[in-house]
């Protein structure tokens, strides 16, 4: 797994807010990419979406 620290340049070549860039996520399927795999991950951030939807309620 990477993490890039450094702002996205192209995101920033869209021209979009700072906001918008630093709440990006970015997620590499490849070839040996299995749908448990990708099942699990889509999982695991709609479960992160809803969490901190609420902490906003």
């Amino acid at each position: 797994m990477q993490c890039a620290i450094a702002p996205s340049h192209v995101l920033q070549a869209m021209n979009l807010g700072e906001n918008i860039i630093e709440g990006a996520l970015r997620i590499g399927i490849g070839k040996f990419t299995t749908k448990e795999e990708i099942e699990k991950v889509s999982s695991a951030i709609a479960s992160a979406v809803k969490a901190i939807f609420s902490l906003k309620s």
